[in-house]
């Protein structure tokens, strides 16, 4: 039976100071959220384990990994994903960190 699949966009896990951070969806289930993995973008191209930024914390419990992310954000760690760069439109734009 034929079928059609459709775009939606990730979920998001957090926003912090003009940074949002996608949920990651493994790449053989795409609806499949993930508890560790997140995304600087939203397709999902540049993808993170929590538990590898240089911040650490509690990555065993939501709140936990929501506190790393902004801390990580505040550290300037993310978005600064190595191959990352924001589109130009305001959609899909993060903004800079210094």
């Amino acid at each position: 039976m034929p079928y059609r699949t459709e775009w939606v966009d990730p979920e998001k896990a957090l926003e912090h100071n003009g940074v949002v951070i996608y949920v990651g969806y493994d790449e053989q289930e795409e609806d499949h959220a993930l508890s560790y993995w997140f995304s600087v973008d939203k397709m999902g191209e540049y993808q993170f384990d929590v538990r590898d930024l240089a911040t650490k914390g509690d990555s065993e419990t939501p709140e936990g990994r929501w506190d790393i992310l902004r801390r990580a954000i505040e550290a300037g760690e993310l978005p600064a994903i190595k191959g990352y760069e924001p589109e130009d439109d305001e959609e899909n734009s993060q903004p800079a960190l210094a």
